[in-house]
Parts: structure tokens; C-alpha cells; sequence
């Protein structure tokens, strides 16, 4: 199963690198993407508390959805994978104003070391693995690099600081909303 998800790594970046990557979008609800991505994580994620916190109203996203389910995986899996035992990791999301438009943004927090400042470019390179912190499972260093590849091909951006309380980290991924003030009048009427 590792094997084969280190392959399809391969594959996405490919795709990605090559502009490849075929975005067939479609509206989609961030709860819909949100429950999937739960779904997958939660056999994974049983030494650590998962907590969801969403800030109504979220509208719809014109996305392809498995490559932001599969973005939102790859973040919410670093942050389980690097958390202590018994320890807090938080998906948020809410809708933010910006100069250029309306941005949904997905924030994703854990309770690990967290990423020095230094190296919070770095870890977006493939192959690339944070030097800090408890390696006890390893990985393959393309999960926030696919991660950013997928979100950058929807127009969006990731960025990576440090959690609210100040241990850990967390993960900023910004997706724009265009048009879907539209589609959530036509769905009223």
C-alpha cells in the first residue's frame, strides 16, 4: 500500500511538472471533501485527537475534487504522522475577504515540532524532508510538494508557520471562490 502510494506521488508530480495535470471541475461543498478526507485519515490517526472546527458560511468551490481531497490528505497526514501521542490536530476553514476576492481557506494545525522558519520554503521541494523533528515514520518528501502543486493549479496558495499556541505547525492552503455567489442563488431559488 506504501509502495503504491509513493507511486501515485510520483505520477501526480509528473503530471503536475509537466503541466499535465487535467483539472476537470466541478462544484463541490469543503464538508463533502472535509468527510471523505476524514474518512481516509482516521485508521491512521488513532494515537492523536482530531478536531474539526468550520466557520459557516462556506460556499461551494468549482474544483476538481479528488486533487484537493488528495491535497488535504497529504497536509492532514504530516500533521498526525509528526504529533506526539494524545496529541491535538485541528482542520479549520472559513471563508476570508481579500483585496483580489474571496478566498476559503483550509488551516491545518498540529501538536509536532513544527518547521524553523528556515526551512518553510524548503519542505514544498520534492524529495525534501524536514531535518527537525521524530522521524519515526518515514516519508518520501513529496506530500507538501504534490500538496502545493495541487493547489497552485486551482489558483491557490500554501503556506506553512507555526500553530496558534505556538508549538507545532500549521498549514495555510487559500482556495479562491469565483462564482459561487452564483451558484448558491441558484441553488435558493
Amino acid at each position: 500500500k506504501r509502495l503504491d502510494n509513493y507511486t501515485q506521488n510520483l505520477l501526480d508530480m509528473t503530471r503536475l511538472g509537466q503541466g499535465n495535470l487535467q483539472l476537470e471541475r466541478t462544484w463541490v461543498s469543503i464538508e463533502e471533501i472535509i468527510n471523505v478526507v476524514m474518512k481516509r485519515i482516521r485508521p491512521l490517526a488513532q494515537a492523536v485527537y482530531l478536531e474539526i472546527r468550520l466557520q459557516p458560511p462556506l460556499p461551494p468551490l468549482q474544483v476538481h475534487p479528488a486533487l484537493i481531497e488528495q491535497a488535504l490528505f497529504n497536509v492532514l497526514h504530516n500533521a498526525v504522522k509528526f504529533s506526539p501521542r494524545g496529541g491535538l490536530v485541528v482542520l479549520a476553514a472559513q471563508l476570508e475577504a481579500h483585496a483580489g476576492g474571496s478566498m476559503l481557506v483550509v488551516t491545518i494545525e498540529d501538536a509536532g515540532p513544527g518547521i524553523p522558519p528556515a526551512e518553510r520554503e524548503q519542505v514544498f521541494r520534492m524529495f525534501h524532508a524536514a531535518d527537525q523533528g521524530d522521524r519515526r515514520v518515514a516519508g518520501s518528501g513529496l506530500g507538501l510538494a504534490i500538496c502545493k502543486g495541487m493547489i497552485a493549479a486551482h489558483g491557490g496558495t500554501v503556506t506553512i508557520g507555526s500553530a496558534a499556541n505556538g508549538r507545532g505547525c500549521s498549514v495555510r492552503i487559500g482556495l479562491p471562490v469565483t462564482g459561487a455567489e452564483e451558484v448558491a442563488r441558484q441553488e435558493g431559488t
